[in-house]
């Protein structure tokens, strides 16, 4: 089996799915279609892959096994939500900031939201 194959029986069978309402679903006149992704015999298309992972709601990249990361939806949310950088202390322990490559310190996360504020004061 591949590692597609995998994590589609495994996402599958989390929810306790037949082949058949998988099938069903994604729109297959026979079962032995979605079936021969699961066993690794053919590979889906561009198209197919996006149907399966907004049905099993995760990411392509974890289906396909680029990323071991099932995309939690609360934090998607939560990421494209507007972020309001009141509280430094908050964001350096919620988040990691990085610029080149390299973490910030809290010291630069501070110089560089005293920065922003300076130079939107002169506007």
């Amino acid at each position: 089996m591949s590692v597609l194959g995998d994590r589609l029986k495994l996402e599958r069978e989390k929810r306790g799915w037949t082949k058949k309402y998988v099938s069903e679903k994604l729109g297959f006149k026979r079962v032995s279609t979605y079936a021969n992704y699961e066993y690794g015999i053919r590979d889906p298309d561009t198209d197919m892959l996006v149907k399966m992972a907004q049905l099993y709601e995760t990411s392509i990249d974890y289906l396909k096994g680029i990323s071991n990361a099932r995309e939690n939806r609360d934090a998607i949310d939560e990421l494209n939500q507007d972020i309001d950088i009141k509280n430094v202390n908050d964001i350096i322990q919620k988040y990691t900031l990085k610029i080149d490559g390299r973490v910030m310190t809290e010291e630069e996360a501070r110089g560089f939201l005293a920065f922003v504020r300076a130079n939107r004061s002169i506007d």
